[in-house]
């Protein structure tokens, strides 16, 4: 009996039966007496030659773009020892080249610093747009500093009875008065 499907291949079918059981759609592994389930089971003939032969895949070792493959055999038949001082002197060598550029980068700064005009002033850790009194005051210490009779010179502790300003600085025995520092700077 000729069967043909929806997409027009042709299905040759024993008999009505079994053209009932394909169209319900039953799985030909699941009804006993069809070739399917005895191939399933291991129904019916043995094989005389025993078990099946499996090939191995062979592993080839393919060359990777800029080394061949003999010299990655080489690389992979190394000593650990002779790979592990080849790692050593590759990072030993990586560390001295960034500690070249670090040293030529701090010396460019250097010169930087230098042409626009001195070591300038470092700022870091401070916040420069701060406007608060530990600022006007150390402010008005600098300037005051020359005119201060109670200057302490630089090099030499402060004794212990001089007051600290609010910047935790000892340029001054005394506070700088107000009305002064914001007469000779009138942003403060």
């Amino acid at each position: 009996m000729k069967f043909v499907k929806r997409d027009g291949t042709p299905l040759m079918l024993i008999n009505r039966k079994s053209k009932s059981l394909m169209q319900q759609r039953k799985k030909p592994a699941k009804l006993t007496w069809t070739l399917r389930w005895r191939i399933m089971n291991k129904k019916g003939k043995v094989d005389e030659g025993g078990k099946k032969r499996t090939r191995r895949a062979v592993k080839v070792q393919r060359a990777i773009v800029g080394t061949s493959a003999d010299d990655i055999k080489k690389l992979r038949n190394q000593k650990p020892e002779i790979r592990s001082a080849q790692r050593d002197a590759a990072l030993r060598e990586v560390k001295e080249r960034a500690k070249a550029a670090k040293a030529e980068k701090a010396k460019q700064k250097m010169a930087q610093q230098a042409k626009a005009g001195g070591a300038a002033k470092s700022t870091k850790g401070f916040n420069k747009n701060a406007r608060s009194g530990a600022k006007r005051w150390a402010c008005a210490a600098q300037l005051l500093e020359d005119q201060c009779p109670g200057r302490v010179p630089p090099g030499r502790e402060p004794p212990p009875a001089a007051p600290a300003l609010s910047c935790g600085l000892y340029s001054c025995r005394r506070s700088p008065p107000r009305v002064l520092a914001s007469r000779i700077n009138p942003a403060l």
